[in-house]
């Protein structure tokens, strides 16, 4: 069984924008953690996911926190938060 190794580190710009995750990759599973230094939770969700009390609110991942998702595209996932917040991902791919 071959098996590849995704890995990165998005920041978010500017507040109350959503920033996808990866490139068009279809991966087995993946998880983003929440940076420890981030002021407040981050929120994922699909491209519309707003950090606002909102129906297109998704999970939130407290600072320091992480969400596991199994199989789909990480370019499909996206966060949001407040700018200068962060977090790290890693997935994995193959047969």
């Amino acid at each position: 069984m071959a098996t590849v190794m995704h890995q990165g580190r998005k920041e978010i710009a500017v507040t109350g924008t959503a920033v996808a995750i990866g490139t068009a990759q279809e991966v087995n599973w993946l998880i983003i953690v929440a940076e420890l230094h981030n002021k407040e939770p981050i929120v994922v969700g699909s491209a519309s996911v707003t950090r606002d009390e909102s129906a297109t609110d998704g999970p939130r991942i407290e600072p320091g926190g992480f969400l596991r998702f199994g199989l789909c595209d990480i370019n499909d996932v996206y966060i949001n938060g407040r700018a200068g917040d962060s977090a790290f991902y890693v997935a994995s791919s193959g047969t």
